[in-house]
């Protein structure tokens, strides 16, 4: 049987023939766009770990970015070139490749801009400001790629521009209201990004809740607890708190005091105040600030201290205040004082105002 007649049958305005041809055209555009891809990323990616540039590492993300979709749309448009499309399939085959081509940019300018800004803010030096800006920077030039690759979709599509925008005047306000927790979500991490109230890896406190900042996101900021769980945090909700950063506190105030027997002289109270005071400034990382005789307390002469961790690390904090206060024990003891122990006024309130009185030398209520 001969073929050569039903190749030249007609279909949809084209001869078999051509389809078939169209369709081999297609299907090779796209094997070979898939193929280059790959060899090309593979070699480049060789070449990027050999090399102390970053623009070869941007480049292979740009390339492994490229969708299938992408190639399969070049295919179908180079596959269309060998038969005769009616005007209307012409004009949405063009419409549906230009979409795809379009959205692709998109991508590939997206992971361009994200390989160049992981490339800064991981760079050897940089501090976790700079990882909080480059997070900040992506999400701006995100945002504003797909509203760009939005509107000319739409302008593709044939929709009016300027018309949709002047609909938009009136619809926009119901649409605001609507979405008005988001946007006030999305402006908050905006403010965030810009006023840096913390940066990733700060540890923060928000009213009851604490925990190391792990991402801020268009949304919310989790943060992870000590305990271990995240913690999520609206964004809006977030940035009308009073936020304690404890990260970018330089030093800590330390501030303690002690009570000491009654039975001790003038002579050896005296000599208290200076003796703690030797004791701070013999320890390299903290700084002495005063050290005084405070008051008569109900059961002990009390003294009161203050000194300066310069360190914001809390275990270097402790480690310095365990061991200054072992050292005013222990010198305390050389000198003949014995401390007393004062109850604090929480005690006090857990034990009752009779309790209390009586703690303090005061005579129990009687009936």
């Amino acid at each position: 049987m001969n073929p050569l007649p039903l190749l030249d049958h007609r279909l949809a305005g084209s001869r078999l023939a051509d389809w078939l041809t169209a369709l081999g055209v297609a299907i090779v555009v796209a094997l070979v766009i898939g193929i280059v891809r790959r060899v090309a990323a593979r070699r480049l990616m060789r070449w990027a770990r050999a090399t102390p540039s970053r623009l070869d590492d941007i480049v292979v993300g740009v390339l492994g970015s490229t969708k299938g979709s992408f190639s399969v749309a070049v295919g179908l448009w180079a596959g269309s070139q060998y038969v005769d499309l009616s005007t209307k399939a012409e004009r949405w085959l063009r419409v549906a490749v230009s979409l795809i081509v379009l959205v692709q940019v998109g991508i590939w300018l997206q992971a361009a801009i994200q390989r160049s800004v992981d490339s800064f803010g991981s760079a050897p030096g940089e501090d976790n400001g700079a990882r909080t800006r480059a997070t900040a920077v992506t999400f701006i030039t995100r945002l504003v790629i797909w509203v760009v690759v939005f509107v000319s979709a739409l302008s593709m599509m044939g929709f009016q521009i300027s018309a949709l925008v002047a609909g938009l005047g009136a619809g926009g306000v119901a649409a605001a209201l609507a979405v008005q927790s988001l946007l006030g979500d999305l402006i908050a991490s905006l403010s965030m990004f810009f006023d840096r109230p913390f940066d990733l890896g700060d540890f923060i406190v928000v009213g009851a809740e604490q925990g190391t900042v792990e991402r801020i996101g268009m949304r919310s900021t989790r943060v992870r607890a000590l305990s271990g769980e995240e913690i999520v945090f609206a964004n809006g909700d977030l940035i009308k708190s009073r936020i304690r950063n404890f990260k970018r506190m330089q030093e800590r105030r330390v501030a303690f005091g002690f009570g000491v027997d009654y039975e001790t002289s003038a002579e050896q109270v005296e000599q208290i105040a200076p003796l703690v005071r030797r004791v701070i400034e013999a320890r390299e990382g903290v700084r002495f600030d005063r050290a005084h005789f405070r008051e008569y307390g109900a059961m002990a002469l009390e003294f009161e201290v203050v000194f300066f961790v310069l360190s914001n690390d809390m275990t270097v904090h402790l480690d310095h205040r365990q061991a200054i206060n072992i050292e005013i024990l222990r010198q305390l003891r050389t000198l003949g004082v014995t401390l007393v122990h004062q109850p604090s006024a929480q005690s006090l309130r857990r034990l009752g105002p009779a309790a209390a009185g009586e703690i303090a030398g005061d005579p129990p209520a009687t009936s």
